[in-house]
């Protein structure tokens, strides 16, 4: 066996092979779909959920992202989580948000709720016609926040995502927070997705990132351009530590295709804009960027990421977050 597989403690668990097709939202930053991986309609099955647990023998977590969103199979997605829980592994959930209580009760029926560590939920605004237009689908707060609750009463942790896109720019992202936050919703977030939304909608641009970032001091935004203080900082937290998501396969994503189990790294979109590292689950292997990624902390698809190459910032990881300082000098 790949002694790296040995060392998988959590994975992110896409049930199957639809991609855009048959999601049950056509969000225009979409990434999932872009690849050879889903250009079938393949669904996964229980023996794979089986196989998963026997290759990653020390799994304690798994985050069901569905085929591609657990409100697309839900069924699946409940039955996977609970051969998962039988084995005491740990389970989320991330969806787009579109699905109504039903689709909710039916992804959680008959789990352990303290096995249940998180349900994330893709809220790009606080404003139903941005949200709906980010979505491709008609999509009301109300309900979203209504499902929030519910979970949150269960005493599940319940977590708000938004990208920030031209679309949504203009947002207040303060009151964002604050809205969520006061409901006792974590909130997290990040600019941009990567090239393969393939003109469907543009880039934030650099000034405005920077702008974003200098406007909400006091709201933890994705960094992704750091200045060579923040970088420092970076480099001697998030980097020294190994937080990286493309280097430490601590954690995975794993794929259930037609073709048996696959896999790439924790984030996502390198094996977008790489699909050579899209592999069979056994051949996992560091890519051959790892070794100056782990000396630099430089994003390897930052320019794909985000949509343009900085001349003056460093493209740092996009899951890394810091309250931004001194953007003023970059800012005019």
């Amino acid at each position: 066996m790949n002694n790296i597989l040995n060392g998988v403690v959590r994975c992110s668990l896409y049930t199957g092979t639809y991609g855009r097709k048959r999601c049950t939202a056509k969000c225009l930053g979409c990434f999932v779909g872009e690849s050879e991986t889903f250009n079938s309609e393949y669904q996964g099955n229980t023996s794979q959920v089986h196989e998963l647990m026997s290759v990653l023998p020390n799994l304690k977590e798994a985050v069901i992202m569905g085929n591609p969103d657990p409100s697309v199979d839900t069924e699946v997605c409940n039955e996977t989580a609970k051969i998962l829980q039988s084995k005491c592994i740990r389970v989320s959930f991330l969806t787009n948000g579109t699905g109504d209580m039903d689709i909710i009760r039916k992804i959680i029926d008959g789990l352990d709720l303290s096995l249940i560590y998180g349900f994330g939920f893709s809220v790009d605004s606080l404003d139903d016609d941005k949200n709906s237009i980010l979505k491709g689908k008609n999509i009301s707060l109300k309900n979203t926040i209504y499902n929030m609750m519910l979970l949150k009463d269960l005493g599940i942790y319940v977590v708000a995502f938004f990208a920030i896109w031209p679309t949504n720019m203009n947002d207040n992202w303060q009151e964002y927070t604050d809205y969520f936050e006061s409901r006792g919703i974590h909130v997290s977030s990040s600019f941009g997705s990567i090239a393969s939304a393939q003109g469907r909608i543009k880039h934030v641009s650099e000034e405005e990132i920077l702008k974003i970032r200098g406007r909400y001091s006091d709201v933890r935004l994705a960094t992704v351009l750091a200045n060579d203080d923040e970088y420092q900082e970076y480099l001697s937290t998030y980097v020294t530590k190994n937080k990286l998501q493309c280097t430490s396969l601590k954690k995975i994503n794993v794929y259930f295709t037609g073709g048996g189990l696959k896999a790439s790294y924790s984030c996502p979109i390198i094996s977008a804009v790489y699909p050579e590292y899209l592999v069979n689950i056994h051949d996992i292997d560091f890519h051959a960027f790892h070794d100056n990624t782990i000396k630099t902390g430089y994003c390897p698809v930052a320019k794909e990421a985000i949509g343009f190459k900085s001349a003056k910032l460093h493209p740092i990881c996009r899951f890394h977050k810091f309250k931004p300082k001194k953007l003023h000098e970059y800012v005019t």
